[in-house]
């Protein structure tokens, strides 16, 4: 009889980052010989879209631009549609990120533009086939435990809160959120994530001299993601973006007073893993047959919890106010320069932030200010990888002399930690002709040193468990002095 194989398979996500540009352009209305000068620009893309067939991708920009006129500060808002042909299969997490954005006064009508990035990840599943078992085949199993990805769910929802403020709002100028994470876990059913949202804006005041002023606030957020395989026992994963922000100002003139609604819709993406045993073989022969035997080498990587720290930054940036005082930090941002996981953690930025001034005539300027920063984690480090993303809050500036600014401010870093096990098993196995037949009766082996009951057993080509029945007394590891007795019947 020839021998039977039994194979299972296990699956595993093969991921692939995409990292993909597009420049997108919006004419204004504005004509250029009215701008004395352009504050700041601020291009926001929300989300990006997918055809079917996942062969475009798409969205609009929203334009932000502050300048100044000879009536004072304005602002000016445009979007801007966009789509660039991309080639995906398999399962596509794709965001928008804005890279740049300039403002033209050469020409006749103020221009604005942006540099933004498509970035993501496309996850393919893998099947990896193994051998389990068979008839007529001898196997050293073990087991083989395997994290099993449910599935992506998606969803948008509203974080809204209000603030009140003791001056008349003439109008905002520019406002930004940002979403996080900060713990995730299953329930029965769904996907509970707490986070936080970081709101900023920069409100122009309605008095003689309009004055400029920054209000942060920061709220958190509770969302039960619907994931109907999802049970406590679950390991999950989530991911927090703003997909657009809205803010609605009442002004209660008789008190001096007021109000803004924030509204922040968040776009939120989660995963629910499972555990499952798999029973692998290391080694097979067969009593009859002569086989050969294909080795499985696999990296299997499982998501091993995810964690949030804020930290604080603070440094001198080659950057000053000539003889005036600063008003306020805006468009701040963090960057990721260097990430090394060696011994411990060491994640290595850049925070930047724009910053609004009066110079020593009065006049509103602003530059670009920015400082290093390092986040690391004492404990050393016992995973594979750790997928990180940073979120910038909270920036202040100061002025220490004409040539130096003081700049800081809150970086909140995410750190999801994968531990890849390496695994090796049989994936496959075929006979190659018949094995001859030991005519003896009884054989007596001398073991080699420090052998197992499998490799013995491979060796003599018996059953371990026949070898057992007829040699009671053996204890693995051997240690070659013992005598291997084999009865054959006739």
């Amino acid at each position: 009889m020839s021998i039977q194989p039994v194979f299972d398979s296990v699956r595993t996500t093969k991921s692939k980052d995409i990292n993909d540009q597009i420049k997108v352009e919006c004419k204004t209305d504005i004509l250029s010989e009215t701008i004395l000068r352009v504050l700041d620009v601020k291009a926001f893309c929300g989300g990006v879209n997918l055809s079917d067939q996942k062969t475009e991708a798409s969205g609009t920009v929203i334009f932000n631009v502050i300048f100044v006129t000879e009536e004072g500060v304005k602002k000016y808002e445009c979007a801007q549609n966009f789509s660039k042909a991309v080639a995906f299969t398999g399962n596509v997490i794709m965001r928008a990120k804005t890279e740049k954005s300039a403002a033209d006064v050469s020409g006749t009508l103020l221009s604005l533009s942006a540099v933004i990035s498509l970035c993501g990840k496309v996850c393919e599943p893998q099947d990896i086939s193994f051998l389990s078992g068979g008839d007529d085949i001898v196997v050293d199993e073990s087991t083989l435990s395997v994290q099993k990805s449910l599935g992506v769910k998606k969803a948008s929802f509203p974080a809204e809160t209000e603030k009140t403020v003791s001056y008349e709002i003439a109008e905002v100028l520019y406002q930004q959120a940002a979403a996080y994470v900060t713990e995730v876990q299953c329930g029965v059913g769904s996907i509970i994530c707490d986070g936080e949202v970081y709101f900023s804006a920069l409100l122009l005041q309605n008095n003689e001299n309009g004055d400029i002023i920054k209000e942060d606030l920061t709220y958190p957020f509770r969302y039960e993601l619907e994931f109907d395989e999802a049970m406590p026992s679950n390991t999950a994963k989530a991911e927090a973006h703003v997909k657009s922000v809205y803010s609605d100002v009442s002004v209660d003139a008789e008190k001096g007073k007021s109000t803004a609604a924030v509204r922040v819709i968040i776009d939120i993406d989660g995963e629910v893993f499972s555990e499952e045993t798999k029973t692998v073989v290391k080694d097979a022969f067969s009593l009859t047959e002569k086989v050969e035997a294909e080795k499985v080498c696999a990296i299997i990587p499982s998501f091993a919890g995810y964690k949030t720290t804020k930290i604080n930054v603070c440094g001198k940036a080659a950057a000053g106010v000539s003889g005036g005082e600063i008003i306020a930090a805006v468009k701040e941002n963090a960057e990721v320069v260097s990430v090394k996981t060696d011994k411990t953690l060491t994640v290595k930025g850049v925070y930047s932030a724009k910053i609004f001034y009066k110079d020593g005539e009065g006049k509103v300027s602003s530059f670009t200010a920015e400082t290093p920063f390092e986040y690391k984690e004492e404990k050393t480090f016992a995973y594979d990888l750790a997928e990180i993303s940073v979120c910038a809050a909270s920036p202040f500036a100061k002025r220490i002399s004409d040539s130096e600014t003081e700049i800081g401010g809150e970086v909140i870093v995410g750190v999801a930690y994968i531990k890849n096990q390496k695994a090796e098993f049989l994936g496959d196995i075929k006979g190659i002709g018949e094995k001859p037949v030991n005519d003896s009766a009884i054989s007596v082996y001398i073991p080699l040193e420090g052998e197992g009951l499998f490799s013995l057993a491979k060796r003599l080509n018996s059953s371990p468990e026949s070898l057992l029945n007829t040699n009671r007394d053996l204890t693995f590891p051997l240690t070659g002095k013992e005598r291997i007795i084999i009865y054959r019947q006739k």
